[in-house]
């Protein structure tokens, strides 16, 4: 009984959830000292940001098109992955040669959790 409570839990995402609740805050105020600017002609160069936000290591961030993407140290299986601060939601134009096949998953107003090849 218990494995299958455990395994619903993961199912559903309550880790990511939970971590992420603890963490919002803390990437809320980075985003808050962020420029604005987009980035020209596809070109993403990084912003300096903290190396742990909330409960997670920060490896790079970049400026988008219409927000953020902060990569995870500890990536997703063989992909990277990250959060993206995106007001608008995610745009065709965040999958760049750089960036490929990025899958974003809501987890709550302008924030996504991102897997993708780098």
């Amino acid at each position: 009984m218990i494995v299958v409570f455990v395994l619903a839990l993961l199912v559903a995402g309550a880790p990511l959830q939970a971590r992420w609740a603890m963490s919002r805050g803390a990437f809320e105020q980075v985003v808050a000292t962020l420029p604005t600017t987009s980035p020209v002609s596809g070109e993403w160069s990084s912003v300096p940001v903290p190396s742990r936000i909330g409960a997670y290591r920060i490896t790079a961030a970049y400026p988008v098109p219409g927000g953020v993407v902060f990569h995870d140290a500890n990536g997703y299986l063989i992909d990277d992955a990250g959060f993206a601060y995106l007001p608008q939601g995610p745009t065709p134009d965040l999958k760049t040669p750089d960036f490929e096949s990025p899958v974003f998953k809501h987890l709550g107003g302008a924030w996504y959790s991102w897997t993708a090849s780098w």
